[in-house]
């Protein structure tokens, strides 16, 4: 039998994780001839977020952080981990999105339809609006929508995306020199370029909503010199990560690009403008 893990990080969001891991437990048993495993690292949680899965999830294997991981290196800690542990698949996922009930069997049915090692990205819709809203995008960075089909796709939300051992032990795994944000977009720039295809999942497989830009570094409502402190953290757009990302992404023209861009963020706040 072939075995899958199940990925995700999590941090003081008990009620959305237990929808989430609710949604995957029911389905878990689905895949035939899969067996199932789910892997979490909670990067410091002060609600109630580890009790919960410990009372209704027991199985589940729980990484303990220190609060200051975020994503990126959250998800690198669990690559790192499951990778010594010989498993086939890879799926890693945000607790922020509702799975449908069929959506683990519409990965994988979509994975066995490009009968090669490739990287599948779930496609994601809005709950309210039924607009997509995550998933896979074209080289110009349009959203792809789902159609039964195959459709191949240049960048991936890692909001639900699947791949297998062969694509990790040629292409490695997410890096964790990420703090938070990038290193999706980064590793399918990195599968592109060593020949390893991404398609969109054939149809939708849950629910999430975008992030809201209220009080983040990209709303103009905020002061101007907490917006540019939020700028500077983890979850905004820290410089070491985003000169990193573009280095990766164009090389010498890319840092070029950073140097650019980032001057334009700082001057977009100082001006009061939005950042899109």
């Amino acid at each position: 039998m072939k075995k899958m893990a199940i990925m995700f990080s999590c941090f003081n969001r008990e009620e959305q994780t237990k929808r989430c891991l609710e949604t995957i437990y029911l389905q878990k048993d689905s895949l035939k001839d899969i067996a199932v495993d789910i892997f979490i690292y909670d990067d410091g949680s002060t609600d109630a977020t580890l009790e919960m899965i410990d009372n209704f999830f027991p199985d589940a294997k729980v990484t303990k952080g220190s609060g200051n991981m975020y994503w990126c290196r959250s998800m690198n800690i669990l690559m790192k981990q499951v990778r010594t542990l010989g498993y086939d698949f890879y799926l890693v996922i945000n607790d922020d999105v509702k799975f449908f009930e069929n959506a683990l069997q519409i990965m994988y049915e979509t994975y066995r339809m490009t009968n090669a090692h490739v990287g599948i990205v779930g496609a994601c819709k809005s709950a309210v609006t039924g607009e997509q809203t995550y998933g896979g995008r074209d080289g110009k960075g349009n959203i792809i929508s789902p159609s039964m089909q195959l459709k191949k796709c240049i960048w991936a939300n890692w909001n639900c995306f699947l791949i297998d051992k062969y694509v990790v032990d040629h292409v490695g795994i997410i890096d964790g020199k990420f703090q938070h944000a990038f290193g999706d977009f980064e590793y399918s720039n990195r599968m592109n370029k060593y020949g390893f295809e991404i398609f969109i999942s054939k149809d939708y497989v849950g629910e999430c909503e975008i992030n809201s830009k209220e009080g983040t570094c990209a709303d103009k409502n905020v002061p101007r010199m907490l917006r540019l402190k939020k700028l500077f953290s983890p979850k905004g757009i820290p410089p070491y990560s985003y000169f990193r990302y573009n280095f990766k992404i164009e090389g010498i023209k890319g840092l070029l690009k950073s140097v650019y861009g980032y001057c334009s963020l700082i001057y977009y706040i100082f001006a009061g403008k939005d950042l899109n």
